[in-house]
């Protein structure tokens, strides 16, 4: 057995902890997770990775959101952590060279319909009037964070008060474009830290299940021709 084939048969064993991990968030990954492992090395490695990584940043957001009960200001701080790994997952399914808010807009856009996204989480411009998608929405509370250390503010709402779908926490997110300019971005969101994650994780799922299909697919298959195994028999 080469290195190659060992490292697979290494994450093979990884499975139920990942599978268990994202069943926390209503995310059944098993599935993807064996149709994976029977791509070639070079085209599983990344999908561990990138596993890897949310998994981790997903904990280091659950102790922020711990925090965040004993007063401290983090939602911002969390919001920047996902939405830079889900540019990250995205690199998976496309061109790599596409632009921050590109990447991060095809990560949410694979669940925008199916979950109505952008009623659940928005931003509003006031000039001039301008009403953002929830991605456009993640992503300028991340550039926020990035570029100014903004973090103060709730965005989520409260776990108890996430029932009230109607009623959503309503926060401000400064960007500042040049010395002259701030953009001043009224946040809507109707929906609690832990029901974000749950569609986060949908959405990687499906992110998975799309790389999978542009892996398996007839031309890339035939410019990888050794992911075909032949019958000796």
């Amino acid at each position: 057995m080469n290195y190659e084939e060992y490292q697979i048969e290494t994450w093979k064993k990884m499975k139920k902890d990942f599978v268990s991990f994202f069943q926390i968030y209503q995310s059944d990954i098993s599935k993807i997770y064996d149709q994976v492992c029977q791509l070639q090395y070079i085209h599983l490695q990344p999908v561990i990775y990138t596993l890897a990584k949310i998994k981790k940043i997903i904990e280091l957001c659950n102790y922020l959101e711990d925090q965040k009960k004993s007063g401290e200001d983090t939602d911002k701080l969390k919001i920047f952590l996902l939405t830079s790994h889900s540019e990250i997952a995205a690199r998976l399914i496309t061109n790599k060279n596409r632009s921050s808010k590109d990447l991060i807009n095809s990560f949410f856009n694979l669940i925008k319909k199916e979950n109505q996204l952008d009623s659940l989480i928005r931003g509003r411009v006031k000039e001039p009037f301008l009403i953002l998608s929830a991605a456009d929405t993640l992503y300028a509370i991340r550039n926020e964070y990035a570029h100014q250390g903004n973090f103060t503010s709730n965005v989520f709402q409260h776990e108890n008060m996430a029932i009230h779908i109607n009623i959503p926490s309503i926060c401000s997110s400064k960007i500042k474009e040049t010395d002259d300019k701030t953009t001043i971005i009224n946040v809507e969101c109707k929906i609690a830290y832990r029901k974000f994650l749950e569609l986060y994780c949908r959405a990687l799922q499906k992110l998975l299940t799309k790389y999978y299909k542009q892996k398996t697919a007839p031309s890339s298959v035939a410019t990888n021709p050794t992911i075909i195994k032949l019958s000796t028999t």
